[in-house]
């Protein structure tokens, strides 16, 4: 399995899978090319989402490498 690194604005790095995991996780809807809105109603673009996951502490990146498995 190749591993596939997508890069946010602000130069953080996330594994494609993990972000496509955490969308799913958090039940965001895809609205358009690399923006998802959250069940809150907050429009996100792929690299909040990468951020977001760079900020996580090692449990929580693992809970999530796990979701759907």
């Amino acid at each position: 399995m190749t591993t596939t690194f997508i890069q946010s604005e602000n130069e953080h790095w996330a594994d494609k899978v993990l972000v496509e995991k955490y969308i799913l996780m958090n039940d965001f809807l895809y609205v358009a090319e690399d923006h998802y809105e959250c069940p809150g109603g907050h429009l996100w673009h792929v690299s909040h989402i990468i951020d977001e996951i760079n900020d996580m502490t090692i449990d929580q990146i693992n809970e999530l490498s796990k979701y759907g498995e």
